[in-house]
């Protein structure tokens, strides 16, 4: 009888626990395919740092050089990167001919497989959202930093994925990546060409502190051998401000030894200062655009003062846009120039204002002896139909600002003066043939002089 009462009681509260459960149970879905979590048990350090490395490009050279790992590792990455007690460093490796790998880098460089993703699209923000997100979640830190490394043009692209129909990362789309993933404390671009853009800190200014990038096109040589000392950095200075970690880096890399360092550029930017500046970009802007006819040619006297950095893209590499080609400025050195040409004191007035705002802006900088003139923040300059693009590229810099207008109104100038070259020929047609010649090529000659002081 005893044992029976126990059947019971053991049977009656299976049942209760089965209807206790079952809402739980129901809510499973056993079709699914099992996800695979790795519970680890991880300290909050004070960095993180996410290394987003695309050696896949739209640009043939690269892809010949970077196809295979061994030159990208021996350049960049071997024996360099590593984490350290107050500091986690993970990757995300995309390769042309080899699937994308996970990596985390632990104290002694070595690489630790976290998770081989197959191909991934490097150029699609998802994957840096993801990338971002898994870091925070697995390897929380009180800081965090992002570094890029890959072929980019400026405010054109950051990184490139040529198996994935050339799908570029834009800087709409990398503020809108930091912007879900909630942010980083600092954003550097190690090996990239032309990133110390205004345009591209402009657009992240609330979703970074510090932006640390080059004007030239350094290819990475600048951080070539200084990977692991930017390791230290992180790790050995965890009472150092963010402000202060940037001025450091470009200590860093402005003291490296290596045979680059003459054309080096390197700068710390901060980002909280870019609306000030921007401001006063804009007051320029508009007062150059209401009084445009007299001050045109000041301006464009500047410009062909100003030390400045080619832009490339895959349309004018070869073969420039019509009516010449781009260019990247840089901006202090623009206004510079400048101040010494112009005598209206409101344009004068807007110029200190802008020179003060960029000394508020830039942490430090440096540049090697071949650099001079190079200041650590460029804006693009340019009077051929890549405005058209720039215009339309969803730039916080260009919606907030009549930048883009402004040098719109020196492309129709340039047209103009094309015009002259063709309306010379048309009547000239009406002389003889010696006649033609002969005052055709002096006339030619004075205006191709006059042309290339116009879109230099």
């Amino acid at each position: 009888m005893i044992k029976r009462k126990k059947v019971i009681i053991l049977t009656m509260t299976i049942l209760l626990m089965g209807i206790c459960f079952f809402p739980i149970i129901k809510g499973l879905d056993f079709n699914s395919k099992p996800i695979e979590l790795v519970k680890k048990t991880v300290d909050v350090k004070e960095w993180t740092s996410l290394y987003y490395i695309n050696v896949e490009s739209n640009q043939p050279w690269w892809n010949l050089l970077f196809s295979v790992d061994i030159l990208h590792d021996q350049f960049m990455y071997r024996n360099q990167l590593k984490s350290g007690l107050n500091h986690h460093v993970l990757v995300l490796q995309d390769r042309r001919r080899d699937p994308a790998v996970l990596y985390y880098i632990d104290e002694k460089c070595n690489r630790i497989i976290l998770k081989e993703m197959g191909e991934v699209n490097i150029g699609n923000p998802q994957t840096l959202i993801d990338f971002i997100s898994y870091a925070k979640e697995q390897y929380p830190a009180n800081r965090y930093h992002l570094a890029f490394w890959s072929h980019s043009n400026a405010w054109f692209e950051i990184c490139t994925d040529a198996t994935n129909n050339k799908n570029k990362l834009i800087p709409d789309e990398l503020n809108q990546a930091l912007l879900e993933t909630g942010g980083v404390n600092l954003l550097s671009f190690i090996g990239c060409c032309l990133m110390g853009s205004l345009e591209v800190a402009y657009e992240v200014r609330d979703n970074c502190e510090v932006y640390v990038a080059s004007e030239s096109m350094g290819n990475g040589n600048d951080w070539y051998g200084m990977i692991d000392n930017l390791c230290d950095i992180l790790n050995n200075n965890i009472s150092m401000s963010n402000i202060e970690i940037g001025e450091t880096i470009v200590d860093l890399i402005c003291h490296n030894p290596n045979e680059f360092r003459d054309t080096m550029t390197i700068s710390a930017i901060r980002t909280d200062k870019m609306n000030q500046l921007v401001d006063s970009i804009q007051d320029l802007s508009c007062y150059l655009i209401e009084n445009d006819d007299s001050c045109y040619h000041n301006f464009l006297a500047a410009r062909n003062q100003t030390k400045d950095f080619y832009f490339v893209n895959n349309t004018n590499f070869f073969s420039p846009y019509k009516y010449g080609y781009s260019y990247l400025l840089d901006v202090y050195d623009f206004i510079e120039q400048y101040l010494t040409i112009e005598k209206d004191e409101t344009i004068k007035k807007i110029l200190e204002k802008i020179k003060y705002n960029l000394s508020e802006t830039i942490i430090s900088e440096c540049h090697g002896i071949n650099q001079t003139g190079s200041h650590g923040l460029s804006i693009f300059y340019s009077r051929n139909d890549m405005l058209s693009t720039y215009a339309n590229y969803k730039l916080d810099f260009t919606k907030d600002t009549y930048w883009d207008d402004l040098l719109n109104n020196h492309k129709e100038k340039t047209k103009s003066s094309s015009m002259i070259h063709n309306n010379i020929s048309t009547y000239l047609e009406h002389f003889n043939a010696q006649i033609k010649t002969t005052y055709l090529f002096f006339l030619e000659d004075r205006f191709q002089f006059l042309f290339n002081l116009l879109s230099f």
